[in-house]
């Protein structure tokens, strides 16, 4: 049960999903345009607080062809979300370390990354963790709630990370990678 204050927000966010243009004809992901549609209108009806998080997928993120030659590159549905509360599934991807890991991108797929094509710009998410907590490396899936920023910069010429996303809790589960062989496993990885 929501309190009131989430009740009217998500009455507010419905209002906005309803509303919002989600452009399919430079969408690059494998769903079907309306399956995109529909996801994006049912992830934005949620109010985007602690209590009622967006939940979002890397469709909803990179789905869509990026072009860092605009000056306002993303979408409408992807800048509503900015510095909202959302909850992401995806896997670990750090940059040098595995123990003591306070920063990592997380990926749709650590089998379509490693053995496959690379995450898109926009597919990457550079995730915080809770109070800057060491973590150490897992090939689970983990789930992640926390307030998103959305933000197009260059540093030196190279895009830096398109959304940065402070962790208020990350959970860890099973092995469950949509993009690996069937009954692989993370020894798999290993």
């Amino acid at each position: 049960e929501f309190s009131s204050d989430t009740l009217a927000a998500r009455e507010a966010a419905a209002a906005l999903a309803a509303s919002i243009e989600v452009a399919t004809d430079d969408l690059v992901s494998a769903i079907e345009p309306d399956d995109y549609v529909a996801e994006v209108r049912a992830a934005l009806a949620h109010a985007g607080t602690r209590e009622d998080p967006i939940p979002i997928t890397t469709d909803f993120l990179g789905g869509w062809q990026f072009d860092e030659t605009r000056d306002d590159p993303f979408p409408p549905h992807v800048k509503a979300i900015d510095g909202k509360y959302v909850i992401v599934k995806g896997f670990m991807l750090p940059d040098v370390d595995f123990e003591g890991i306070t920063k990592f991108h997380l990926v749709r797929s650590l089998w379509g990354c490693c053995f496959g094509a690379p995450p898109r710009v926009n597919e990457l998410i550079r995730i915080h963790t809770p109070g800057g907590e060491g973590l150490r490396y897992t090939y689970n899936t983990l789930e992640i709630v926390g307030k998103i920023e959305v933000k197009f910069e260059l540093l030196d010429g190279l895009i830096e990370d398109l959304y940065r996303l402070q962790a208020e809790s990350i959970v860890e589960g099973d092995f469950d990678d949509p993009l690996a062989p069937e009954g692989a496993t993370a020894a798999d990885l290993g």
